[in-house]
């Protein structure tokens, strides 16, 4: 997803996790939790991806889940 492209972290290993979204009738991303312990983390992708438009957006109110790996440099 290139909302995240330029995301700098400082992490020594590779991190897996996950956000879970969905669409409000604009066919804007709401971001609904992001499952992270990490607060630099969380911030960056509500800040990123929050109330960002997709041309083709998915189905308005349903929930959706995508996985995210920060890879360590």
């Amino acid at each position: 997803m290139k909302l995240l492209d330029d995301a700098k972290f400082e992490i020594k290993e590779n991190y897996k996790t996950h956000f879970t979204f969905t669409f409000n009738s604009d066919g804007e991303i709401v971001v609904l939790d992001v499952n992270s312990n990490r607060k630099d983390i969380k911030e960056y992708i509500r800040k990123n991806i929050n109330k960002k438009k997709l041309e083709n957006p998915g189905v308005k109110n349903q929930k959706y889940t995508m996985p995210i790996i920060v890879k360590a440099n």
